[in-house]
């Protein structure tokens, strides 16, 4: 319930928290890349439901279904269709654009998770994957204390190369998208104040200086070296079937 995706965060300073970033990303991140073609949408792994509630107020016109391991509410009460996260497997039905959104890191068994989302996408649709990045310079500067580092919610963090192995495997092509500056700025921040907070038994392995992560970050950002180097703090990819291709 503490967790950022919990629906009582969705209130309050947050939800103008979220307007203001969504303003500064832009479109295409807030609809996380929707075709406009999309008829149909799942979120999987879908929290508060929060995307949902966007996706149906700028597209009233797509039809959206949300699975997670836990219910947001009562199921009768969700203004989204709900779908049974353990009864996926024996799911019929198809959706042109499915979205994983900080998800894929959390799964104990995620070529499982992607070989049933492969037979859910409908024909010449797509699945929309944002993760943190196993190469993020972030990792290089603060090591163990970098945001994502979230161990033992974050059971695996992949690199470009392999979330391409995973995708492919289930039969997908996979392309990465330019991710926004201001999640690294965001990413930072937090990993400053695990820094501060760092546990005793952090003390064997030495101590990141703020100030070297704070100058890092800066020219990581002037300089766009994400994007181009690889490193960024986020992946952003959309895979899609390579039979529809």
């Amino acid at each position: 319930q503490a967790y950022y995706t919990a629906p009582k965060q969705r209130t309050g300073l947050r939800r103008w928290r979220r307007r203001l970033l969504d303003f500064v990303i832009g479109s295409a991140a807030v609809d996380r890349s929707m075709p406009t073609a999309t008829r149909t949408l799942l979120d999987y792994g879908c929290g508060s439901g929060e995307f949902l509630h966007v996706v149906q107020n700028r597209h009233p016109n797509v039809g959206v279904s949300g699975t997670d391991v836990t219910l947001p509410g009562p199921v009768e009460q969700l203004p989204f269709q709900w779908v049974d996260l353990d009864a996926l497997g024996q799911h019929d039905r198809q959706y042109d654009w499915i979205t994983l959104s900080h998800v894929i890191e959390h799964l104990d068994d995620p070529r499982r998770a992607v070989g049933e989302i492969a037979r859910l996408v409908a024909p010449g649709g797509g699945v929309w994957i944002a993760t943190p990045n196993a190469d993020s310079f972030l990792f290089g500067i603060l090591r163990g204390r970098a945001r994502d580092a979230d161990f033992p919610r974050h059971r695996q963090i992949y690199s470009r190369r392999g979330l391409t192995i995973l995708f492919e495997a289930a039969g997908f092509s996979i392309t990465f998208q330019p991710t926004s500056r201001i999640n690294s700025l965001m990413n930072l921040a937090t990993s400053l104040r695990n820094l501060r907070r760092s546990p005793v038994e952090f003390d064997a392995e030495p101590k990141p200086s703020k100030v070297r992560a704070v100058l890092q970050t800066i020219g990581h950002l002037v300089t766009g070296g994400g994007n181009r180097n690889g490193d960024e703090a986020e992946l952003i990819a959309i895979a899609r079937p390579m039979k529809s291709l």
